[in-house]
């Protein structure tokens, strides 16, 4: 595994980790500014990201 691979592993952890809050903030229906235009393009460019480090150390 290399550094890529380690550094994508990351990123899809990070997304991972910011998934709850983005429940709860729906949950708790506070301003849709935070879910709406930051935290789920947040998760989304961290997926995408992490995917992209992984795929290119193959």
């Amino acid at each position: 595994m290399g550094d890529s691979s380690k550094t994508g592993a990351v990123l899809i952890v990070l997304a991972m980790l910011v998934t709850p809050a983005y429940i709860a903030v729906i949950a708790a229906d506070i301003d849709p500014l935070l879910h709406g235009r930051l935290l789920g393009p947040l998760i989304a460019v961290l997926l995408v990201l992490g995917a992209g480090q992984i795929l290119s150390d193959e």
